[in-house]
């Protein structure tokens, strides 16, 4: 009903008021005019008119008036309501057809002075440059993964190539059979990503909440990375009072904070390091990830949690620009709130404030 109240009172519309309004009005005024022509013919020519014909007179000048008043109306109607109408039916049919660039005219702006058509057509135009947006979305979602895969495919393919090659040194076996590896284990790895995200994007999920030790967790996530940072020589520090519990899903908080720790990991320099801390208060426990890597711009962090965005472009073969979108994706499903900013003495820190019920 409030929308209905958003709508033009009398304005030409479908469904309007207005129409009813002017029919009457416009009969009450050709029976007027005629009864005006009828009493004239009885006042002026009495004698030198018969009634029948008086009758007659009134009659075609009721049915001029009633047919000019018709002309009037249909043009009005078509202007007002068939054109409206063809041209929505006409946008209705290309959107159906793919084509989200269809934009309808409204011809009042404020809400409060729009009949239905104007209604219709602003919703149309909400529609497709929501529609415009996901279609681009797509695409690009598209045109990323399908360069993403070659990347990995092509390693593989030249690898087992040279693979089968006669008399093949064992060092040479090695090395290319290692590279085959890598590239399996980062393809597989991105698949498992996109479909993380698109579950967690196209269905709803159940939270599971439990209660966690924060010390624990966490150091059971870092053991995870245990090999990343012993070849790197990466100082790791953990911040959590054993004492400390906080409430979360335990299966999508570990999916965040790994694509959160596998960042930190893969920018931090050898020799750096990676420390967590987590905190609580009354109302959310905060988790933060910080490193001392080459940190984020500040016109890039916007970007950073978009799918496939990759700040440096020379450390590609590091990761497939999924991991931060997932870790998005995770806390915006969960109800949580992820944010990256300057960590002390450089690098990035990532924080992720989680509600807690008390």
């Amino acid at each position: 009903m409030k929308d209905r109240k958003k709508v033009g009172k009398f304005g030409y519309g479908l469904f309007s008021p207005a129409i009813a309004v002017s029919i009457f009005i416009m009969t009450a005024v050709s029976v007027f005019f005629a009864l005006l022509v009828f009493g004239w013919l009885s006042a002026n020519m009495g004698d030198e008119l018969k009634d029948s014909t008086k009758w007659l007179i009134t009659a075609v000048t009721f049915l001029a008036l009633s047919l000019s008043y018709s002309a009037v109306t249909l043009t009005l109607r078509r202007l007002t309501v068939k054109n409206p109408v063809m041209k929505i039916l006409d946008a209705t049919k290309r959107i159906g057809q793919g084509d989200f660039s269809v934009r309808l005219p409204v011809r009042r702006k404020k809400k409060s002075y729009r009949n239905e058509f104007d209604a219709i057509c602003a919703n149309i135009n909400a529609m497709t440059a929501e529609l415009s947006g996901i279609e681009t979305l797509r695409q690009d979602f598209i045109a990323n993964v399908s360069h993403e895969l070659k990347a990995p495919l092509a390693v593989i393919q030249n690898s087992c190539t040279v693979l089968c090659q006669p008399g093949l040194m064992d060092e040479a076996r090695e090395k290319y059979a290692k590279n085959a590896a890598d590239a399996s284990f980062r393809l597989a790895g991105m698949i498992t990503d996109i479909l993380n995200i698109n579950k967690l994007e196209n269905s709803r999920v159940a939270l599971k909440p439990e209660k966690l030790n924060a010390a624990e967790f966490m150091s059971r996530e870092l053991l995870l990375f245990e090999h990343i940072w012993e070849k790197k020589d990466i100082d790791i520090g953990l911040d959590a009072d054993e004492d400390l519990f906080f409430t979360a899903d335990a299966s999508l908080l570990s999916m965040l904070v790994r694509n959160l720790l596998s960042n930190a990991f893969k920018f931090t320099p050898e020799n750096g390091k990676v420390t967590v801390a987590v905190t609580r208060d009354k109302y959310a426990a905060v988790i933060s990830v910080a490193d001392t890597g080459p940190g984020i711009p500040e016109e890039s962090r916007e970007k950073i949690f978009e799918k496939f965005f990759q700040k440096d472009v020379s450390n590609r073969t590091a990761g497939n620009g999924l991991g931060l979108a997932l870790a998005k994706t995770v806390a915006d499903t969960a109800g949580w709130t992820v944010k990256v900013g300057d960590a002390p003495g450089g690098g990035a820190l990532f924080t992720v404030r989680l509600p807690q019920n008390g």
